[in-house]
């Protein structure tokens, strides 16, 4: 039995500085809420519109609206899921690249009260393991967020090199090379799954 997972980055998203938030609110809060730009959204439809995605039985989203408004272009009148654990990796404090490339090679290294990149890989292992047995033998899309995607990832992908200036990686599966370059926004990894076990990542962008 053959079961494909489309896992997308979201879109484009808009620029923080076009947005004037209450000075109160959390960074976390304000990083859920951001939406989609003109180009996102223009990206996102473009996107959906590839024979590749024209047979999804069932979508899942993070519960940031980025990721929500950019699963809308794919449902087709389809429910959306919302699971809170394909959101993107908690950061309480602003980071640099150095550190996020930082966390990819130490899985415990996190800012105060946020996530470890070993935490994150916990919650995504779970939530896909329950996507993957709740759907064998279906089509289904799920989309979540760069850093999480790369995270779970990593527990079938090696990883060869991170630039992070450019938060750029180079991720292989089974000797194969999947990516070289940072996840574009939109984009997805085609995971092939033959009865339960992965069979086949590929990089769509």
């Amino acid at each position: 039995m053959i079961t494909e997972i489309y896992l997308l980055r979201h879109s484009l998203q808009i620029d923080k500085k076009l947005l004037n938030y209450d000075p109160k609110e959390k960074d976390q809060l304000k990083n859920e809420k951001l939406i989609l730009s003109k180009e996102g959204e223009i990206l996102a439809e473009e996107f959906s519109s590839r024979k590749e995605f024209q047979n999804i039985d069932l979508i899942y989203s993070s519960n940031y609206v980025r990721a929500i408004e950019t699963a809308k272009y794919f449902s087709n009148d389809k429910i959306i899921n919302i699971d809170y654990r394909l959101g993107e990796r908690v950061v309480t404090e602003k980071i640099d690249n150095e550190f996020w490339a930082s966390q990819f090679y130490n899985e415990e290294l996190k800012t105060k009260n946020g996530e470890s990149g070993k935490e994150v890989s916990k919650r995504m292992m779970e939530v896909m393991n329950e996507i993957l047995l709740n759907n064998l033998g279906k089509r289904v899309l799920v989309v979540s967020h760069a850093a999480a995607i790369t995270f779970f990832l990593l527990n079938f992908c090696k990883l060869i090199d991170l630039d992070y200036q450019n938060k750029s990686r180079i991720l292989t599966y089974r000797g194969k090379e999947i990516i070289n370059g940072p996840i574009q926004k939109p984009s997805a990894f085609k995971l092939t799954y033959k009865d339960r076990e992965l069979d086949n990542v590929e990089y769509i962008k």
